[in-house]
């Protein structure tokens, strides 16, 4: 089933409880401080984390904090699988590289990460595309793609877990 941003981000707030509830039955965006919101879907499978594309040292910070947090929340047995929405009014400057490579050291060692990252297809995709290869290329345990569709996304995520989980068989 493909999907609409609508269909996983279709409120403005959560509740303390929304917040609280448990990962496999999250229906609702968890939405942290500097417009960083989480929201799992495939029960518990993928996490989409979006931004609205500020590059602010706090708003970076918490962009890499729930990353993180994401990525250890995922049980062992599970290869993690993240899908980052940058936004349409993302950039790329050293602060942004800082934080990202800090997630990168940040990340499980033991098991396969699949990400996506999802942004605008303009002048700042082949940028951050050779960043993101340069990082994947270093980590074996990495793979990532660069793609201006949310629904190419999550089916190249969902792809990745149906291999994982075949050549785990």
């Amino acid at each position: 089933m493909m999907c609409e941003w609508s269909q996983y981000f279709p409120y403005n707030r959560v509740t303390q409880t929304q917040w609280e509830c448990n990962v496999v039955s999250q229906n609702t965006p968890t939405i942290y401080d500097y417009g960083v919101q989480r929201i799992w879907i495939d029960a518990g499978r993928i996490a989409i984390i979006r931004t609205d594309g500020s590059v602010t040292p706090g708003a970076l910070r918490m962009w890499a904090r729930v990353v993180t947090d994401t990525a250890w929340q995922f049980p062992v047995d599970r290869p993690i699988a993240i899908c980052h929405d940058l936004g349409k009014r993302q950039s790329f400057n050293a602060d942004v590289r800082h934080y990202a490579q800090k997630v990168y050291t940040a990340m499980p060692q033991d098991r396969p990460i699949y990400g996506v990252v999802t942004l605008p297809n303009n002048l700042l995709m082949p940028i951050i595309g050779l960043f993101v290869r340069r990082h994947t290329n270093k980590r074996p345990n990495v793979y990532e793609h660069v793609t201006a569709d949310i629904k190419k996304s999550i089916a190249w995520l969902r792809e990745q877990i149906q291999q994982h989980d075949q050549a785990s068989v």
